[in-house]
């Protein structure tokens, strides 16, 4: 911490980027009188602050949020490091700001590590959306996602951002789109679940904060539920329906493994996937009765894949297979049954005779949903069905 207020002082950090260390600090330290009250200084015009240091190893240790949250508002102000040369000495009347800044970390944390227990977190920013001028529903408009800065793909999404900075950057850097932000209150969230016009929800383009949200997050948060890998539990059916998630999302069939064990109400699956040299952990729940039913992955609809991958995934498996059985080989009678099995689970989303949005749960099957309509007909899975079945 005592970098980051040094740097701070030397002009090498942003004023954002100060008030994010200050509330995310972890280990500040604040002295206690004999009384176990904390330790105040006056200034000169009686104003009490609570001394708050990050250089020493005594005093009780209180996070940046609480002490902004819940010791500084019943003193005062807040001093931090009163006694170096970089301290700063926070007033009273600017505790809303550092509070606002507390909300922000928070949220900004939750998207950037899911975890339990984030939903209201999520729901309650604070948010700013983009939208047209003089409008209040979130602008679609086709943007590129990158992961570690190289180019993945590009998608019809829309645009939400954490903090005051993040808005700067936006509007800065995306002035030709004639868009501008606004803040958002937790109504928004109600207004994303009913639309499916947008592949995914881009938040905090071009900062280092930024993450690439899917498409059905907002019905789930709505509901009452994170269904983000990593913020709790993913509901499988089986074990061949993770397997089938795993290739679906990209990780490396060669490096997986997991772990069984007996959980309330059912078995709960730890496994550990690879993406590229990345390693991550997943959990999973399974029903107590589950069983690896031969040739289907369960016998309900999917509570997580993603039908617009599972399309994908079935075309890349049928292409290029000759067009009667005689003539397929081992391999691509494998390929077909393969297909197949994929083909006949996806036929379990379809209501009223087409695949619903919400069975996308990706953005790059959101794209191919909102590309190809007609892909998600009864009439279409119902021909990709006869063809694996012609050749499996």
């Amino acid at each position: 911490m005592t970098k980051v207020l040094q740097a701070f002082r030397a002009g090498q950090l942003s004023q954002a980027d100060l008030l994010r260390a200050l509330v995310g600090y972890a280990d500040w330290r604040v002295q206690m009188d004999e009384g176990g009250q904390p330790e105040i200084v006056p200034d000169d015009r009686g104003t009490q602050f609570v001394i708050a240091e990050s250089d020493v190893d005594q005093g009780q240790v209180v996070s940046g949020r609480s002490l902004v949250n819940e010791l500084a508002p019943s003193i005062g102000g807040i001093a931090f490091d009163p006694e170096a040369d970089w301290g700063l000495l926070w007033r009273p009347e600017r505790l809303p700001e550092l509070q606002q800044w507390s909300q922000i970390v928070e949220l900004e944390q939750a998207l950037l590590k899911p975890g339990p227990n984030q939903v209201s977190t999520l729901l309650n920013g604070p948010w700013w959306g983009v939208v047209e001028p003089g409008q209040t529903e979130l602008a679609t408009f086709r943007q590129e996602h990158r992961e570690g800065g190289e180019y993945r793909f590009s998608l019809n999404a829309v645009t939400l951002l954490t903090a005051p900075d993040a808005v700067e950057t936006f509007r800065v850097t995306q002035k030709f789109r004639k868009l501008e932000a606004i803040a958002l209150d937790s109504e928004f969230w109600q207004n994303l679940a009913s639309r499916a016009d947008y592949a995914g929800i881009c938040v905090n383009p071009l900062t280092p904060r930024y993450v690439l949200l899917p498409p059905h997050l907002p019905a789930a948060l709505v509901a009452g539920r994170d269904v983000r890998p990593g913020a709790g539990p993913l509901p499988a059916r089986t074990l061949a329906e993770i397997e089938l998630w795993l290739d679906l999302m990209g990780a490396r069939p060669d490096r997986r493994s997991h772990q069984i064990q007996p959980s309330a109400g059912g078995l709960t699956v730890a496994y550990e996937a690879w993406w590229g040299y990345e390693p991550r952990p997943l959990l999973f729940t399974l029903p107590a009765s589950s069983s690896e039913v031969s040739g289907a992955f369960g016998e309900t609809p999917s509570e997580i894949l993603c039908a617009g991958l599972m399309v994908r995934y079935v075309r890349g498996k049928l292409a290029g297979l000759p067009r009667f059985r005689w003539q397929a080989n081992a391999d691509q009678r494998q390929r077909a049954a393969k297909a197949l099995r994929v083909v006949n689970d996806l036929s379990q989303f379809i209501e009223a005779g087409r695949i619903p949005f919400a069975a996308i749960r990706t953005p790059q099957g959101a794209e191919l949903w909102r590309l190809e309509p007609d892909a998600f007909t009864a009439s279409a899975i119902a021909k990709l069905q006869q063809r694996a079945e012609a050749l499996a």
